[in-house]
């Protein structure tokens, strides 16, 4: 593999010399023509940030090679960008992370696979066949789990109730059920009304201060799936929620609405694939924090949050259960839904990048 900053200046020319080398030893010695890839990414602290590195590999959550980018200038929007240079037959798995004064460095940003071009670019899904993916075995400090393994396939979810379309509250038991895929039992809806809900019926003081983590998937690039948690459904509409709306990326959202600066994970899901998230919560003196990351099943675990929101609203809830969260086109899963309680101890200092895709420039 080999990668080029766009960027960079001289500092590029010298590493080039560490760059064949390293392509070298990966491409069994013959390197390919390279292909342009361009990263567009936020920060939600900027003004913390000295400069950029890119971290690759062949294999999801490899890091062989560090890189270090300039510091370009946001758009409008907030997003940076920079370029680097691939060999065209390679697929590559990239990362990035923020650099602070006295060398301080954040953990990795959420990871984004691309395919050589001939290969289906990296979005993957395109005609192929969700598969039951691999279980995530229980923690044993869960105060709550359902994987569904028990429910007998049908409309109705034994423990939980569905409310209609628009956030509604009102109760609609036909909306999700269980489904069997490739002999995995899930949670289910091939519904496409928006907004609507399936929620766990517990008592909302037990999940408090906790992270909802489980795995979920989407069969169509135009459906929008998630999970909620902190929910006042059936009573009130509020919750925390942590979801893919329609092709865009899983992001942190609320009801009511929240406004804040680094809502977004970065991570856009594909067609037919499991993804695992973890959407923590906690109650704190005057404010809620609400964090989250999201990554493809199989890669590895971000590090820190990719996105994080606080709620200090006065009327914001304390505790809530846990739900699914759905609308649009295609067939949406939910698996291994697990309630545990957040631990204390922070991660570090300077929060990760979020990587918002990589894409190709156009000729």
């Amino acid at each position: 593999m080999k990668f080029q900053s766009r960027s960079t200046g001289r500092a590029c020319r010298t590493s080039r010399i560490g760059l064949a080398v390293f392509a070298a030893s990966i491409l069994s010695g013959s390197v390919a023509q390279a292909r342009t890839e361009v990263l567009r990414w936020t920060h939600g602290r900027p003004a913390d940030v000295q400069r950029w590195e890119a971290r690759g590999s062949t294999s999801p959550g490899g890091r062989e090679l560090v890189f270090t980018l300039a510091n370009p200038t946001r758009d409008s929007s907030g997003v940076y960008q920079s370029s680097i240079e691939v060999a065209d037959d390679a697929t590559v798995y990239v990362a990035l992370r923020a650099v602070g004064a006295g060398s301080l460095i954040s953990g990795d940003s959420n990871e984004q696979r691309r395919d050589p071009a001939a290969g289906g670019g990296g979005g993957g899904g395109g005609g192929s066949t969700l598969g039951a993916g691999v279980t995530i075995p229980p923690a044993p400090n869960a105060v709550a789990r359902r994987d569904f393994s028990a429910d007998s396939t049908g409309t109705a979810v034994s423990g939980w109730v569905d409310t209609g379309a628009g956030s509604s509250l009102s109760l609609d038991d036909s909306l999700f059920g269980v489904v069997d895929v490739a002999g995995n039992r899930t949670l289910s809806t091939a519904s496409t009304a928006n907004d609507i809900h399936s929620h766990l019926s517990a008592n909302p003081t037990n999940f408090s201060n906790s992270t909802l983590s489980g795995r979920l998937a989407l069969t169509s690039a135009a459906g929008s799936a998630g999970v909620t948690s902190y929910s006042r459904f059936t009573a009130q509409q509020r919750y925390y929620r942590l979801g893919s709306s329609a092709g865009g990326a899983f992001e942190i959202a609320g009801l009511p609405a929240l406004s804040c600066a680094n809502a977004s994970t970065g991570v856009v899901p594909a067609i037919d694939t499991w993804y695992v998230f973890k959407l923590m919560v906690t109650s704190e003196a005057s404010q809620n924090r609400i964090q989250a990351k999201v990554w493809r099943q199989g890669d590895a675990e971000p590090t820190d949050p990719q996105a994080e929101c606080l709620d200090n609203s006065s009327a914001r809830a304390l505790d809530g259960t846990i739900g699914a969260w759905s609308g649009g086109a295609g067939q949406k899963y939910w698996d291994d839904l697990e309630v545990t309680r957040l631990s204390t101890g922070g991660g570090t200092t300077l929060a990760p990048p979020i990587l918002i895709q990589i894409v190709p420039v156009t000729p």
